[in-house]
């Protein structure tokens, strides 16, 4: 009821200022929100906004106003209404006059990506993905291109396809370098370390290991800890790999404090449970066997 009538004064306020001034600097606000990747979950202003712009709006404006209502959609976890504002986005857009905002239609189809991909739906996200980075080539929107593009490697992961995961991941990874994103290129690793240690391709893996740990702030070489808990596990099968067995038992056990979350339970139960039966210590290898069933 409370937000209800929210929405209803933020209409009638906003309705109110025949000029549009109150209009745009709200959804100027939102922007800026969005932007900074600040929740917009509790949103009340969007509604109103994108139903002015709806009435009065260029077409550039009703497709920004539409973007960012789905924006608060996702923030809410309505991935429907996020994914149907997205597409009444796409028909707001007029490609046919000279400044339609071709970066913000790379960012419109670049988000139905997103969520297409989250609902573990890869023919429809591939084909988004595929528009986000045509449009963001006609914009001259190189990060976004990039960005797009190692995002389809994930997006082939999901499809079942290894193959083409691992080639866009490397891809991607050239890329980056080749345009002198150096962050971006370094922090890109870890998805394709990640494919090639499950596909026991050791034979490439230590050079990109050896260029992540140089330059990632994702893994602190000094203290041994990963930004993120898959790195322990691609470290332990590494090591094990090598005959480094005490190395591997280490960082298999990293992963024990993260159990909670089944995947890295897996990754730990599994690490554990091989490298014990490498050592012949069933006892300790069966109580990790169990532990995975």
């Amino acid at each position: 009821m409370a937000k209800s009538l929210s929405f209803l004064l933020c209409l009638l306020l906003l309705l109110a200022c025949s000029d549009g001034r109150q209009m745009r600097m709200a959804m100027e606000r939102v922007d800026s929100l969005n932007r900074c990747y600040i929740s917009l979950a509790d949103d009340s202003m969007m509604p109103a906004v994108t139903e002015w712009m709806d009435r009065h709006g260029s077409a550039n404006e009703r497709m920004r106003a539409h973007y960012l209502l789905a924006a608060v959609y996702r923030d809410r976890e309505l991935a429907p209404e996020a994914l149907e504002e997205l597409h009444t986005a796409v028909h707001c857009a007029d490609t046919t006059v000279s400044d339609c905002d071709y970066r913000l239609l790379s960012r419109v189809h670049g988000q139905m990506a997103e969520l297409f991909g989250n609902q573990y739906l890869p023919v429809e996200a591939l084909q988004e993905n595929r528009l986000c980075r045509t449009y963001a080539k006609i914009a001259n929107d190189t990060l976004s291109w990039l960005v797009a593009s190692e995002h389809l490697s994930r997006l082939y992961n999901i499809a079942g396809h290894k193959d083409s995961a691992v080639m866009a991941a490397k891809q991607a990874f050239s890329l980056f370098q080749q345009y002198h994103y150096t962050e971006a290129a370094t922090n890109s690793i870890e998805p394709l370390l990640f494919y090639l240690i499950e596909d026991n391709e050791y034979s490439e893996i230590k050079t990109y290991m050896d260029f992540f740990e140089e330059r990632s702030d994702l893994y602190d070489s000094r203290s041994l800890k990963a930004l993120h808990p898959t790195y322990y596990y691609i470290k332990g099968k590494y090591y094990h790999y090598i005959g480094h067995i005490d190395s591997a038992l280490f960082f298999f056990r990293q992963l024990l404090p993260f159990s909670d979350n089944p995947r890295y339970a897996e990754m730990a139960y599994n690490g554990l449970y091989m490298t014990y039966q490498t050592l012949n210590k069933n006892d300790s290898a069966v109580k990790y066997g169990s532990s995975h069933e």
